[in-house]
């Protein structure tokens, strides 16, 4: 998946720290789209490296080619999408059910990045 934006976290001694990431992939027509988020399966290190590597990325709109959910207008720290990471779930319903982090696909280009099947 692509990483898109992030979030941070509101919890008092964490306020600020990244407590999720918005991931997007590209359909059969070369769209940008959001597929869910996943705000599991990262340590501590992992959570403050992705966090540095997003800050250099940051933009102030969102990525997609359609506007993303409403829940997700105000809260986001939008990010150029050029990251790739690998993300475990259960299934793909037009979003990612049960998501887990597992980490970044340097070797992997974002623009060749498509939707779960």
């Amino acid at each position: 998946m692509i990483i898109v934006g992030w979030i941070a976290s509101s919890s008092r001694g964490h306020r600020g720290a990244l407590a999720s990431l918005i991931l997007g992939a590209y359909d059969q027509s070369g769209r940008l789209i959001h597929v869910g988020q996943v705000g599991t399966g990262f340590s501590a290190a992992v959570r403050g490296e992705l966090r540095e590597r997003l800050a250099e990325l940051a933009i102030t709109e969102p990525p997609f080619d359609r506007s993303p959910p409403h829940e997700l207008a105000t809260a986001v720290h939008w990010v150029q999408p050029r990251l790739v990471g690998t993300v475990e779930y259960r299934e793909y319903a037009g979003s990612l059910r049960h998501p887990s982090w597992r980490g970044l696909r340097t070797e992997i280009d974002a623009a060749d990045v498509g939707l779960p099947e």
